[in-house]
Parts: C-alpha cells; sequence; structure tokens
C-alpha cells in the first residue's frame, strides 16, 4: 500500500519555495520590461533615423535639381558651401572629394540661402 500522506507532503510547495519563486518571476519581469524599454528606445531611434534619411534624400533631390539651373560661378558658389572640390585632369578619371558641413550657413550665406530656400 502505498503512503499518500507522505507522496502529498513531497508536493506541497513551502512558504519559502514560493517566496522564492515571487522573487524569481519579480526579477524576471523587471529584465524582461527593461528589454522592452531598450527595444522601444531603439525602435525609436531607428524611426527618427529614417525620418531623417528621407529628409536628407528629399533635400539633396532638391539641391541637384537647382543646380541645373544655376550659371557656372552659382554653381562654383553652392559647391565651395558644401565644401565638395573635384578635380579633373583630361588622362585621369575624375575625382571628387566631399566633405559636407553640419551647417553650410557660414560657407557661402547667399548660396546656403539660395539651396535651402528651394
Amino acid at each position: 500500500m502505498i503512503d499518500t500522506h507522505t507522496s502529498c507532503l513531497d508536493d506541497v510547495i513551502t512558504l519559502e519555495d514560493c517566496k522564492a519563486k515571487k522573487a524569481e518571476l519579480a526579477a524576471r519581469r523587471a529584465s524582461a520590461q527593461q528589454e522592452i524599454t531598450r527595444l522601444a528606445e531603439y525602435q525609436r531611434l531607428l524611426e527618427h533615423a529614417a525620418l531623417e534619411t528621407a529628409s536628407l534624400i528629399a533635400y539633396w533631390a532638391r539641391v541637384r535639381e537647382n543646380l541645373r539651373g544655376f550659371s557656372m560661378e552659382e554653381k562654383r558658389l553652392a559647391l565651395s558651401a558644401l565644401n565638395i572640390t573635384v578635380h579633373w585632369h583630361p588622362d585621369a578619371p575624375m575625382e571628387i572629394r566631399r566633405s559636407i558641413p553640419v551647417e553650410i550657413a557660414y560657407s557661402t550665406p547667399a548660396c546656403a540661402a539660395s539651396l535651402a530656400r528651394h
């Protein structure tokens, strides 16, 4: 005959076991909440970067389109404002160097205003 009293006692959870399990679940919940917060911030940063990228692409498309109507002197001013230099030699490939400043207004205000206006 099986002693059901002993086997039932083996299945009983003690108060200490319950407290330990509760603490473990609380720690896992807090960790999961931190991860959710981190991922939400990362998603926000990715969305912001995507908007910034789209904005820059649209801006440079407008700049490119506006450059088509510029005279050679206006194009030189625009390239200077954008810190873009082109080196060309008849027997060598064209070399384009660029370092677009964060604020283009300091270079040539008239050119920067003209580009930004469009």
